[in-house]
C-alpha cells in the first residue's frame, strides 16, 4: 500500500511540474485562459513556482512531503489577474494584441 501511495505521489509531481514548464511556453504571449467558472484573455507576464511543505517531521520538523504550486500571472484590458494553474481547463495563444 505505502509503495502504492508513494508511485502516485511521484507521478503527480512529475506531472505538475510538465503542466508548468508547458505554461511557461505562454510567457509574454497573448492568450485566452478558461478556468471553471471563467475566461480571460490577456498577456501571461510570469508563472510563479511555490513549494509548500504539507508535512513535518514531528521530532525535528524537517519537511517530510512538499508539494509544488504554480500560479499564472495574467495581464488583461483592466487588472492583473492571478490564476491557479491547476485550474486551468484550456489556454490557447491568440493571433492578435490584447488592448
Amino acid at each position: 500500500m505505502k509503495k502504492l501511495l508513494l508511485m502516485l505521489l511521484v507521478s503527480l509531481f512529475l506531472t505538475s511540474n510538465v503542466f508548468a514548464s508547458n505554461y511557461r511556453e505562454h510567457l509574454n504571449k497573448d492568450v485566452e485562459v478558461c478556468v471553471v467558472d471563467n475566461c480571460y484573455q490577456g498577456r501571461v507576464i510570469d508563472i510563479i513556482e511555490a513549494t509548500i511543505c504539507v508535512q513535518r517531521e514531528p521530532l525535528t520538523g524537517n519537511c517530510i512531503q512538499q508539494e509544488n504550486w504554480y500560479t499564472m500571472i495574467l495581464r488583461t484590458k483592466n487588472k492583473l489577474v492571478l490564476i491557479a494553474c491547476e485550474r486551468i481547463e484550456s489556454i490557447r495563444e491568440l493571433e492578435r494584441e490584447v488592448e
